[in-house]
């Protein structure tokens, strides 16, 4: 969708589709003992994400991560996601990883395809997304004060500048600057006023109506 595929490039250091499935069938072999005989779809964003039909009738999730996402981050995410899992369905089933992958590293999880598609904008669809964020929050309550994540939100500004590095090369603050200067106007008295109050949480930080 992108005219270079940056995130492509940083996990498997080419965007040649047939070196990605072959990528994609190794580690399915390696971790789940079956190959991929379906592409199910495949989709870029902060990271690549593929759901294919195994040989042994299993769907998966394969998410490559890039290499600037440590497997000690990766880790913590899975033990998390386990929980939540585990206590609330909240979140599929982790299968496998983190492991190495192309350049990066993935996990592999469980297909889950249920409910239906609503807009976001609904009352009680919003309400429902509340809530349910409000689960994940008690449910790793008892995580805080041990959990390997690093700060997030408000807690991790950089000091020398108004942005934190960009997970992405699709994103250029600096080349982008004329004509956006509001932004910045705005954040930075947004910023200025973000002041962390109340106990501190582990949350979800890309948390949206989809």
């Amino acid at each position: 969708e992108w005219d270079i595929p940056h995130v492509e490039l940083a996990i498997f250091g080419t965007a040649e589709p047939a070196h990605i499935a072959r990528q994609i069938e190794t580690t399915c072999l390696a971790a789940l003992h079956s190959p991929p005989i379906e592409v199910l779809f495949y989709q870029s964003s902060v990271g690549t994400v593929a759901g294919v039909k195994l040989a042994s009738g299993q769907r998966v999730v394969v998410k490559a991560h890039q290499p600037s996402t440590t497997r000690e981050h990766l880790a913590e995410v899975v033990r998390l996601q386990s929980i939540i899992a585990a206590k609330l369905g909240l979140a599929p089933k982790v299968l496998a990883g983190p492991m190495p992958f192309g350049l990066g590293a993935a996990i592999i999880e469980e297909f889950v395809e249920r409910g239906s598609i609503r807009n976001g904008h609904d009352a009680a669809v919003r309400a429902g997304l509340a809530l349910a964020l409000h689960a994940v929050v008690e449910c790793l309550s008892a995580e805080y004060q041990t959990s390997a994540l690093q700060p997030g939100l408000v807690l991790d500004r950089p000091r020398d500048g108004l942005w934190p590095r960009p997970h992405s090369k699709l994103f250029d603050f600096d080349a982008t600057t004329q004509g956006a200067e509001y932004i910045d106007e705005l954040a930075a008295q947004a910023s200025a006023r973000m002041v962390p109050v109340g106990r501190a949480v582990i949350g979800h930080a890309d948390w949206r109506a989809e």
